[in-house]
C-alpha cells in the first residue's frame, strides 16, 4: 500500500515477545489481490505433543524423523494472537504488524545457515478456513455485517478472524469508526488487535453496557515482552 516495510525490525519485535523463540516474516498475496504480512513463529518449548497433534497421532507412534521435520503447529496453546498482535501495534508502525501468525516446529534453512523464507508454507490461505458459524446475537450480526462489507465477502462467521479475513492496519480504522457509529459506543483500534474473532470482539461491545449498569469502569491489564 505505498508504505515502506522493515521485515527485520517486525522480526526482532517478534523474538523480544515471550514464548518466541524464532521468527521469520513474509509479506503474501492474498486471493482478492492484497499484500498482507504474514508471521512464521517458533514457541520458545515445541513439544512432542505438539508435533502430534500437527500430524494428528499420539506421541509414541511418532517417527524419530518427524521430529526432525517442519511442521505447521497450533499455536493458540502456547500464545495468545491477539495479544501478541497488540504488543506489536505498540511497537510498530501499524502497517507493520503482520495479520497472520502462523506456528513452525522449526524454520526452514539454506545450506549457509539462513532463513529460506521460499520454503516457508503458504498456508495463510487456509489459516482462516473454518466451519461457518452465524452469528449468534445482534452485536455479533453487527460486527460480522461490518467486516463482511470492508473485505468484499458474502459471509462473516461469528468464529472468524478480521485480519486472517484479510483485514490490515487501514481497514482496522475504518471498521472501528463504522461500529462506533453503528453502536454510538467507543470502540478501540485495540480492541480489533486484540479480540480474534467476531465473537470476542461483539462480547467486548456488549460488557461496556454490563459495566455502565454495574458501574464498574473496565480496566485492561496487558503484559507484553518488552
Amino acid at each position: 500500500r505505498g508504505m515502506r516495510v522493515e521485515l527485520g525490525e517486525i522480526e526482532a519485535a517478534l523474538v523480544a515477545q515471550d514464548g518466541i523463540a524464532r521468527a521469520s516474516v513474509v509479506a503474501r498475496k492474498t486471493g482478492a489481490g492484497e499484500t498482507r504480512l504474514v508471521a512464521y513463529l517458533v514457541p520458545d518449548a515445541v513439544t512432542d505433543q505438539m508435533i502430534a497433534d500437527a500430524l494428528g497421532i499420539a506421541p509414541a507412534d511418532m517417527a524419530p524423523s518427524d521430529l526432525q521435520e517442519m511442521h505447521v503447529l497450533d499455536l493458540e496453546p502456547v500464545l495468545q494472537p491477539g495479544h501478541l498482535r497488540a504488543c506489536l501495534e505498540v511497537l510498530l508502525p501499524a502497517h507493520m504488524v503482520p495479520s497472520v501468525f502462523v506456528g513452525l516446529s522449526r524454520l526452514p534453512m539454506t545450506p549457509s545457515g539462513k532463513i529460506d523464507r521460499k520454503a516457508l508454507p503458504d498456508v495463510a490461505g487456509s489459516v482462516a478456513q473454518r466451519p461457518y458459524e452465524a452469528p449468534a446475537t445482534e452485536s455479533e450480526q453487527l460486527v460480522a455485517g461490518a467486516m463482511a462489507d470492508l473485505l468484499d465477502l458474502e459471509q462473516v462467521g461469528r468464529q472468524d478472524s478480521f485480519f486472517e479475513l484479510g483485514g490490515h492496519s487501514l481497514s482496522t480504522v475504518r471498521l472501528v469508526a463504522r461500529l462506533e457509529a453503528a453502536t454510538g459506543k467507543a470502540v478501540a483500534v485495540r480492541d480489533v488487535f486484540e479480540a480474534g474473532s467476531v465473537a470476542a470482539l461483539a462480547a467486548r461491545i456488549d460488557a461496556q453496557d454490563q459495566a455502565a449498569d454495574d458501574g464498574v469502569p473496565l480496566v485492561r491489564v496487558d503484559r507484553c515482552g518488552v
